[in-house]
């Protein structure tokens, strides 16, 4: 029993040693970028660059394996909905922002492939959308999904009132204008048409998920809290030498306004009423999931001069050639000046 205590210690004491000279290396990295004016925003395309190499392995190691499941839970949500009630040969167009390495756009290929003519993905950063593409070939749904270099605050004027289902997985936290983003998506989505018109259409649905530091009262809280502001930080500079980002993960999380303050300003600002909320996780401690809808009243969101004002794509006729070639879009206000390209075509 004593010679097993005695590992347990020697085991202990080795992941301390190796967790400390981690953490030494990243504050001598930090010095050096410091030194070299290297500095880009939190959250920013630039920053997921660093952690692209390990980016899937993490998110496995912090949520124990959960977010896969969370992520399949939100497709369902986003899509069976509209399917109950659609015809046979519905084939739907979805936007994934913020991809990362894309696990939500490959499920929805593999899952709901037979009713989605494509699933565009979109990106800032091209190390993570180089990781995506890999697995897009693996799965073998490179048929479906198309890979976008650029920001959500951005999006090509083509793209207007054409998706019909808008996801953001764990992506929010980190835009650089989190309102104007969201007006675009506005923008994309389709609009619900009056029952009375002869080109009646249900409108188009987005669905975040998202983490956000749990503010419950119940007893799990405090632990949550405990994890994701101590232990996220640690495991990050532990496996992937990055604690400055993981440390960001968690103050993003915690800094994130309450979920009744940011749907009501979705809402008023950009147009999206959300009609569903849902705690994930056991005990309320995993992302939030909500779902919203366009408004149709506010079809004045799309001012004059706007990026909304260019060509429309409606259900009558069919998109332009944009899946398949480059399409532009600005500069996000925080974020290197880029263009939403297709890279699904690169080799």
């Amino acid at each position: 029993m004593s010679g097993n205590a005695e590992q347990s210690k020697i085991a202990f004491a080795a992941l301390l040693a190796v967790l400390l000279y981690r953490l030494q290396d990243e504050r001598c990295r930090l010095r050096r970028e410091k030194q070299a004016n290297r500095d880009f925003r939190d959250g920013s395309g630039e920053m997921f660059e660093l952690v692209a190499p390990r980016y899937d392995l993490l998110n496995t190691i912090i949520s124990f394996g959960l977010h896969k499941r969370w992520k399949r839970k939100a497709v369902d949500l986003a899509l069976r909905p509209i399917l109950s009630t659609a015809p046979d040969d519905l084939q739907l167009e979805v936007l994934d922002l913020a991809t990362g390495t894309a696990d939500l756009a490959i499920d929805i290929a593999q899952r709901y492939g037979a009713y989605v003519r494509h699933v565009v993905a979109v990106d800032p950063s091209t190390r993570m959308l180089e990781n995506a593409r890999r697995k897009v070939m693996d799965a073998k749904v490179s048929d479906k999904v198309h890979l976008y270099t650029g920001v959500a605050e951005e999006l090509p004027s083509e793209w207007s009132d054409r998706f019909d289902v808008c996801m953001i997985g764990f992506g929010v936290r980190n835009f650089a204008d989190r309102m104007k983003a969201l007006s675009e998506v506005y923008r994309v989505l389709k609009k619900r048409k009056p029952i009375g018109d002869v080109k009646s259409r249900e409108g188009g649905r987005l669905v975040i998920l998202e983490l956000i530091e749990p503010r419950n009262r119940n007893l799990a809280a405090p632990f949550g809290r405990f994890f994701l502001r101590t232990c996220v930080p640690l495991l990050g500079a532990l496996f992937s030498l990055r604690l400055r980002e993981y440390s960001y993960l968690q103050k993003s999380a915690r800094e994130f306004p309450p979920i009744d303050e940011f749907t009501q300003r979705m809402q008023m600002e950009c147009g999206l009423e959300t009609t569903h909320v849902k705690q994930l996780g056991p005990f309320g401690l995993g992302p939030t999931l909500l779902v919203a809808k366009p408004e149709v009243k506010l079809q004045s969101l799309e001012k004059p001069g706007s990026s909304g004002t260019d060509t429309l794509s409606t259900n009558d006729s069919e998109p332009k050639s944009e899946i398949e070639q480059s399409c532009d879009a600005g500069r996000s206000s925080s974020d290197d000046p880029q263009r939403v390209i297709n890279i699904s075509q690169n080799a």
